[in-house]
């Protein structure tokens, strides 16, 4: 990021007006204008970690607006980039019905070397679709494409607005990219100028990777990858694909690999799609039947012009395409085939009236979720037929223009956003995957409820609830990285956990984190942790499991594999399980806390991990250590220090306690070092560790205090009435705030004593197996919980990337 010493030397080299440096350093001192991806349909929102200004950068679009953030972090020409900028005000003359005013905001603010401007990222689908109607606002000049009301609004601020296009390279140009901004960010260690010369002397006739590191004292794959990414060499990132080794070329000279892939993009479009009207596409696209149809009506047509036999009356149709299609040279079997769905006018023909009528009852009583039934619709229909004096119309005309209307719309009227994603039909698999090959580049953590309830010899815990499970896997290999088992459906400590165990397990973490809506992970608490290990966070639209279906698929087979088979998950009789509205599953199945985890372990990375899946080539675990051997290490290392686990913590709300002690919950916790400090009656921020619940950490006057519960970790009962509250009273006037503050310390009561319980059976379980590890693993760290005083505490004072 700039200093206001840079930034002022940028404005006066740029010659930007005094409007467009006051903007631009409005925006550059506060938050974005808006959170994208609150309401966002279809889209993959993401948070991504930026090099150039040490914060976040939000983006609506996986395929656009995150493409541009990519190759924006990877130009050597970009300084900054800025999301969600200050709105601009646009006017819109709309002739006798005055001026329309609005407010627009850009999706980006990039500061490049030769000067600012503002961005708006847009597919060439969704660009087209706008020029063809709205021809008034959106066109192309000079070939480029503009947006006429914001460039005019830019151009008074003495800013450019331009418009970024994604076409059909996006998919392959998106994975290259994200790859190498991984490594960008990541921690590894610079080339040295000797090393990068040797390199760049092999690259002689534009060799592949494979060419490259195969010869002799050649360099490793990972090396080329650092270099792509420093851009040193270059390739053609929109035409292949840098996993595939074989067949990616690298060159010396940007202006070759830009003409090497022109070439290549070149014969790629050549080739027909689905939405070419070419004779080959239509060919392609030709079903087995039509085939069959257009072979025995060219036959007969051949015996038609040799003479042998007059022309059927449908033949004569079939006669005059091939005479008009000649002189084109369009393929004779193309001209023959047949168009079933020209055939016919299968839309009744209504009136305007009867238009108007169907149209309003279909958009108030069948979109909106008010009637769910086409008899009763087609009741509303006849009623205000009947009204307005207009003759009825038929059930099947009706039926015809329901069908009509998009499913994802009616189930978004009767269920909102949650229907609209899950009856949505999928994407293609180009543009929908999320899978990539490389291992260790792209997570995806998600959760399932274990299928019995769990009971504990504690005494703290004698609770009967059914657990969650929170597991991460890697898109590459479906590897399990790391996993807790917590409780609650959002639950923010068992994220924290599972964050944790992976750390442990791997060392690193993804540099890219796939999840979906869940209330867990949308807080600003995840948010913060993953920008501070330099991750990128990817929303999933809700109830979208279309997008990655081996990680559903092996969550599922946890219930299957432990909940239904493990003795004591039934009836005491050991009767079979079953639904009903007498005996449910849930509410009856009881297994002990302590098993539930050693048999999940055992399953997630012993067995899961061991056992190839699929027409996999490999277990996850080969995949795993193969394409590290390919590929290097890919994500960020992780030091678990004691800023880890504070970043790791779950913000709390703490009170002082009569004996000058922290209250969070039914506990008291204190330390050595504030006997010191007088008594403080606000701290600035207060987290509390999950692992163990019995560490506290606390921030006063801008340095950090580990504090410890004055019970030395030691299980303190609870009645399950709440015994321990029956005096406590919040210091207020108010009875409501009372209310709420007792709510609240027992909800973090509840909260602890599942943790205390999880880490007891955790603990118990690793005891019974003689403190084996895993040997996929590398073995655990040091203890969770250094000295204060070997650990440089200035290093949490701020969280990078968060914005």
């Amino acid at each position: 990021m700039l200093s206001s010493t840079e930034f002022a030397v940028y404005c006066a080299q740029a010659k930007l007006c005094a409007a467009a440096v006051e903007y631009i350093s409005v925006v550059r001192a506060g938050p974005p204008a808006r959170r994208v991806g609150d309401t966002a349909r279809g889209n993959v929102c993401a948070r991504i970690p930026s090099k150039g200004i040490g914060l976040t950068v939000q983006a609506e679009s996986r395929t656009c607006e995150a493409l541009f953030v990519y190759e924006s972090e990877l130009s050597l020409d970009v300084l900054e980039v800025w999301d969600q900028p200050m709105p601009l005000q646009l006017r819109r003359d709309k002739g006798a019905k005055g001026t329309h005013v609005a407010n627009y905001t850009p999706d980006f603010l990039v500061l490049r070397k030769h000067g600012p401007a503002l961005v708006q990222c847009k597919p060439h689908t969704a660009l087209e679709e706008n020029i063809a109607n709205k021809p008034e606002e959106w066109s192309y000049s000079e070939g480029i494409p503009r947006f006429i009301p914001a460039t005019i609004a830019a151009e008074k601020l003495g800013l450019p607005h331009e418009i970024y296009v994604a076409d059909d390279t996006a998919p392959r140009y998106l994975a290259n990219l994200e790859f190498l901004h991984a490594l960008l960010l990541g921690h590894s260690a610079e080339f040295s100028d000797d090393a990068c010369r040797r390199v760049l002397e092999k690259l002689r006739g534009s060799p592949t990777i494979h060419e490259l590191c195969s010869a002799k004292r050649g360099p490793e794959p990972a090396a080329i990858y650092q270099l792509l990414a420093r851009s040193k060499i270059f390739g053609a990132l929109k035409a292949q694909l840098l996993s595939q080794q074989d067949r990616f070329r690298v060159f010396t000279d940007r202006a070759e690999a830009e003409e090497f892939q022109a070439r290549l993009l070149q014969s790629y479009r050549a080739m027909p799609d689905e939405g070419s009207e070419t004779d080959l596409a239509a060919l392609l696209r030709a079903t087995p039947n039509e085939l069959e149809h257009a072979t025995v009506i060219y036959a007969g047509i051949q015996e038609v012009l040799a003479g042998v036999r007059k022309p059927t009356r449908n033949e004569y149709r079939y006669l005059q395409r091939l005479s008009d299609a000649s002189p084109l040279g369009t393929h004779p079997v193309a001209a023959c085939l047949p168009r079933f769905s020209a055939r016919g006018n299968r839309v009744p023909r209504l009136t305007p009236d009867q238009e108007r009528i169907i149209e309003d009852v279909v958009k108030t009583h069948w979109i909106s979720g008010l009637c769910k039934d086409k008899s009763q619709l087609l009741g509303h229909v006849d009623n205000a037929c009947t009204k307005q004096d207009v003759p009825r119309i038929s059930k099947s005309t009706l039926r015809a223009r329901c069908a009509k209307v998009a499913p994802e719309q009616v189930a978004y009227g009767r269920l909102g956003m949650r229907g609209y994603h899950s009856i949505r039909p999928p994407v293609s698999a180009e543009y929908a995957t999320l899978r990539c090959e490389i291992p260790g580049l792209i997570g995806h953590i998600d959760s399932t409820q274990f299928d019995a309830r769990v009971w504990s010899s504690f005494e703290l815990a004698k609770f009967c609830e059914p657990p969650w499970l929170y597991v991460f896997y890697d898109e590459a290999t479906t590897r399990a990285l790391g996993a807790w088992l917590g409780f609650g459906k959002s639950d923010r400590f068992a994220v924290s956990l599972a964050f944790r165990d992976l750390a442990k397990r791997q060392g690193r973490v993804p540099a890219y984190i796939f999840e979906d809506r869940g209330s867990e992970y949308g807080s600003i608490l995840w948010e913060q942790l993953l920008a501070s290990s330099s991750s990128t966070k990817y929303s999933r639209p809700a109830s979208a499991p279309r997008f990655d279906g081996l990680v559903e698929s092996a969550l599922k087979q946890i219930n299957f594999r432990i909940a239904n088979r493990l003795a004591g998950a039934t009836w005491a009789d050991q009767r079979s399980r079953s639904a009903s509205g007498t005996k449910k599953s849930r509410a009856t199945a009881r297994l002990e806390l302590e098993v539930i985890i050693r048999e999940f372990r055992y399953f997630e990375f012993e067995e899961f991990n061991k056992v190839t899946h699929g027409v996999a080539d490999g277990c996850p675990d080969d995949l795993w250590y193969r394409g590290e051997l390919e590929y290097g290490q890919v994500g960020h290392p992780i030091t678990l220090d004691l800023p880890f686990l504070i970043a790791t913590s779950v913000p709390v709300n703490v009170e002082l306690g009569k004996h000058k002690g922290l209250r969070c919950g039914y506990r008291e916790y204190w330390s050595d070092e504030l006997d010191e400090v007088r008594r403080p009656f606000r701290f600035e921020e207060a987290r509390l560790d999950p692992d163990p619940p019995s560490t506290l950490y606390v921030k006063w006057k801008g340095k950090w205090f580990v504090t410890h519960s004055r019970d030395h970790n030691a299980i303190v009962p609870l009645s399950v009435e709440g015994r321990f509250f029956e005096h406590h009273r919040v210091r207020s006037n108010s009875r409501t705030s009372r209310d709420e503050g007792r709510r609240s310390h027992e909800r973090i009561a509840k909260r602890v004593e599942q943790l205390e319980a999880s880490h007891a059976a955790a603990a118990a379980c690793e005891k019974a197996s003689g403190g084996m590890t895993d040997d996929a693993t590398p073995p655990p760290p040091a203890p969770n919980h250094p000295q204060a005083e070997s650990v440089n505490l200035d290093r949490y004072t701020d969280i990078s990337f968060v914005h």
